[in-house]
């Protein structure tokens, strides 16, 4: 051998052929098959096998006399494939009411051989828990990753737009494959919780979790939150109808009764008792209790099916979408509840109206960032020390060098005479209060160029007070300049926002 530029003496290959070689896989499953079928031979037709790759699971029913039979099976195939079992990292699972000390000394004395076998009530096997305290075990690894994925990000210095793009590209896919089987517990309910704090990061509640899962549907946004109940529920209508579909799928429902049927003529009832959530949270049953779930509420596979192919999507997409729409509340009222605190002109029904259509329709005319800006202004998200309950004081003013006594808080910032001089040079919006043209909640027949410059205002001034605030305020000169440039932000990079700036300024 020749390693770094120095020889050794070689050594002989025994078994196993070249790294990345295609005939791995199938050298190894030549060799698994045989296993497989020596153990079905020897251990009868009442033990269940099931094996993926080298994780191989075997129930069964009597560990006095199959358990030595299992371990000189599997002995004999180590000395012919040089494999052998890796005891520490493999689980026992005992089925009966006895507790784990006694099925020790039962395995121990059929096979000594095994006695140190790790017992447990449940374990993992590929990648989902198995056993009757599986729901203890079910969600733990997954969602630990997903905090840490959560916890890995910079959420502060990221606008609205690449968190949610950042959470659901990169943290929520870590819940899906748990997902595929089970809906969400309640510590995966507790961490998604929690991370949406963190990604979208704001003073006090300042937005609930609906708002999060609704910011495509209802506030303009590019895309939502994603949810890791809906999510749920979409994987599991995607398992039940296509997974294995090239040999006719997993026929779900003729598992779930046999289950039914096993459950209903077995002759140790008083463990059926013992363990009942284990046996109601099978996947069998959790997906068909998934999908009687759905089609309550109309959705079917049917309706799953014409919504992919009508919008172009996938079964898992589209099932996702349908699922949204039936568990999401109304905006209208919510909205109302976030407008009122700014006393906007009309009816709070009108305002409310008028600020669902504005939102929709800023869309395709704005940057994401720009309609972030006006949501988190009308839901009052603005980190100001007004909002932190932090009232006027010496150091706790205007950030735009206004003058006089005029706090740090919207309510000051849509009258301040900076932010007025500047909409006025810079947007040729004149008005004494501003937060109308921001939120575009002045009167039904705005236009939409004035609709655009109200909303790209909103972001300046937004933008511009972060740096200001950064800065522990600024004179008024340089706030300007500071408002000026955040609007030129505001409007990079998207063609109809700096078509409507170009023409503004021409």
């Amino acid at each position: 051998m020749s390693v770094g530029g120095r020889h050794y003496p070689g050594f002989n290959m025994s078994s196993g052929i070249r790294q990345f070689c295609p005939l791995s896989p199938l050298v190894f499953a030549t060799a698994m098959d045989l296993l497989l079928r020596v153990l079905a031979q020897r251990l009868g037709p009442d033990v269940a096998i099931r094996a993926f790759a080298d994780d191989v699971g075997i129930v069964l029913t009597g560990v006095e006399k199959q358990l030595p039979v299992l371990e000189q099976a599997l002995r004999e195939f180590g000395d012919l494939s040089g494999m052998s079992v890796n005891l520490p990292k493999t689980v026992g699972i005992p089925l009966r009411e006895d507790s784990l000390e006694s099925a020790a000394v039962a395995v121990a004395g059929a096979c000594p051989a095994w006695g140190q076998l790790p017992l447990k009530r449940a374990a993992i096997y590929l990648g989902c828990a198995v056993g009757p305290s599986k729901e203890d075990l079910l969600w733990s690894s997954a969602v630990r990753k997903f905090r840490e994925r959560v916890g890995g990000w910079p959420w502060n210095t990221m606008g609205l737009h690449f968190a949610t793009a950042a959470y659901n590209t990169h943290a929520l896919p870590v819940l899906s494959f748990i997902a595929q089987v089970a809906n969400p517990s309640e510590e995966a309910l507790d961490a998604e919780a929690w991370a949406l704090r963190r990604a979208a990061p704001g003073p006090g509640n300042w937005a609930t979790q609906e708002d999060l899962w609704g910011l495509k549907e209802h506030y303009g946004m590019p895309r939502s939150f994603g949810s890791v109940a809906a999510m749920a529920r979409a994987c599991q209508m995607r398992v039940l109808c296509l997974e294995n579909s090239a040999h006719g799928g997993l026929q779900i429902d003729g598992m779930g009764l046999q289950l039914q049927d096993a459950l209903g003529q077995t002759d140790f009832p008083q463990r059926r008792g013992l363990w009942d959530k284990w046996f109601v949270a099978a996947i069998p049953s959790a997906l068909i209790r998934n999908e009687h779930a759905l089609r309550q509420r109309g959705i079917t596979r049917d309706s799953i099916a014409a919504e992919a192919l009508g919008g172009g999507k996938s079964f898992q997409a589209a099932a996702r979408e349908l699922i949204g729409r039936s568990y999401r509340s109304p905006a209208h009222f919510q909205i109302r509840h976030k407008l009122d605190r700014w006393l906007l002109p009309g009816t709070p029904r009108n305002a409310a109206t008028r600020f669902e259509q504005r939102m929709g329709l800023l869309r395709g005319l704005v940057p994401p960032r720009v309609v972030a800006a006006v949501f988190s202004a009308a839901w009052n998200r603005w980190c100001t020390e007004r909002r932190f309950q932090r009232r006027a004081n010496a150091t706790k003013l205007c950030r735009f060098g206004c003058g006089g006594a005029a706090e740090d808080s919207i309510e000051h910032y849509d009258r301040c005479c900076t932010v007025r001089h500047f909409h006025r040079t810079s947007l040729r919006l004149e008005a004494e209060w501003l937060l109308p043209h921001w939120l575009g909640a002045r009167d039904f027949q705005l236009q939409e160029n004035t609709l655009v410059l109200g909303a790209l205002g909103a972001y300046a001034v937004y933008r511009a007070s972060n740096v200001a605030r950064a800065h522990s305020g600024m004179p008024a000169e340089a706030a300007l300049r500071v408002l000026q440039q955040a609007l030129r932000e505001a409007a990079a990079g998207h063609r109809s926002a700096e078509r409507t700036l170009a023409e503004l300024w021409a």
